[in-house]
């Protein structure tokens, strides 16, 4: 656990000799890898006739260090976009229509007719009602008639689920229809909460053909009394910038590195980090002290052959476990696109 002191009081002037008041101070902790941390691990096998014929020798030690790059680039995106607990699937029903009925399928199951115009109680006990939902794992929000937001929960929140299907065939009026929109897509938990979906962070507008959408963000940062230490953009949009020119009849590049620091760049005077694992459209302003990297191991490689022992083969198995804690979110900026 990471102790936080919060804001407990305010400062007052005291009289030479006068009592200087008791002021508590008030303690806040962020978890940082607990006991149920899920790690990062993989097993993979290898025939022996693989490693003997193989034109590359060595070959296992060849996959190891692959397994491991592959390893390292899955943390790494955890901890730039990691979901921690997962995101449940969200989608939407719109209702087009003057009367009738419409149907909802999912996984092949299908609901009797539901009125055009129907309550989202009726919405949700239909779709509760098929046999591969079940009871109590979605919940149907919106007005009689919709659009119905559909969440799914309980067995099947935070989980890859299929998309609804409806039939508006039996629908009435002009241009009688009934449609679904994917909201969220339902993503599994990982453990890690990445950078990017951290609670309480900071938020600004991000426009990467205006380079005062990030000075505004630096100013969002100093408004919090924070020093931001790094950008971490993705490689896209950072060209996106460095295309921006000085000026009418001046060519040159606003950002060009320092010649005194060979290819470094700075926004700002912030430096830069460019990464494939940022989303395109967003970027992240902050001061690293506050994102502390948590590992409970290196990663671990173990290569056996007793548990393939009957196949002539032996395999090779890597454990990673670490988190990200995040230890004042408001010293974070996040930037997104509108």
């Amino acid at each position: 656990m990471l102790p936080l002191i919060t804001p407990s009081h305010t400062p007052a002037y005291v009289a030479e000799g006068d009592l200087i008041p008791d002021n508590a101070v008030n303690w806040a902790y962020v978890t940082g890898m607990p006991l149920d941390r899920a790690g990062l691990k993989g097993w993979y096998p290898i025939t022996k006739e693989a490693i003997r014929t193989s034109a590359v020798k060595g070959l296992d030690n060849v996959i190891t260090q692959r397994v491991l790059i592959d390893i390292a680039s899955k943390a790494d995106l955890s901890f730039y976009v990691g979901h921690g607990d997962g995101v449940s699937a969200v989608q939407k029903i719109t209702v087009t229509a003057a009367g009738g009925t419409f149907t909802v399928t999912y996984k092949g199951q299908t609901t009797s007719g539901l009125a055009f115009d129907a309550a989202a109680s009726a919405v949700q006990t239909a779709i509760r009602g098929l046999s591969t939902v079940g009871s109590g794992n979605v919940t149907v929000t919106g007005s009689a008639g919709g659009p119905y937001t559909v969440t799914f929960a309980g067995a099947l929140a935070h989980s890859q689920v299929d998309d609804l299907v409806v039939n508006g065939a039996s629908l009435t009026g002009t241009g009688a229809n009934v449609t679904v929109e994917v909201v969220k897509v339902g993503i599994e938990p990982d453990g890690i909460t990445g950078i990017f979906n951290q609670a309480g962070t900071q938020q600004a507008e991000y426009d990467t053909s205006d380079l005062d959408s990030l000075l505004d963000a630096v100013a969002v940062a100093k408004a919090s009394n924070v020093s931001p230490n790094r950008w971490y953009v993705n490689p896209v949009d950072f060209v996106e910038l460095r295309k921006i020119h000085k000026g009418t009849g001046d060519v040159s590049y606003v950002l060009d590195p320092d010649p005194h620091q060979g290819t470094v760049f700075t926004l700002f005077g912030i430096p830069v980090t460019e990464s494939n694992f940022v989303p395109q459209g967003k970027a992240a302003l902050g001061d690293t002290q506050f994102a502390k990297v948590i590992r409970d191991t290196d990663a671990e490689v173990f290569v056996t052959e007793h548990a393939l022992a009957q196949r002539y083969a032996l395999a090779i198995r890597v454990a990673l476990r670490m988190d990200l804690v995040v230890t004042q979110p408001r010293a974070w900026v996040i930037l997104s696109e509108s």
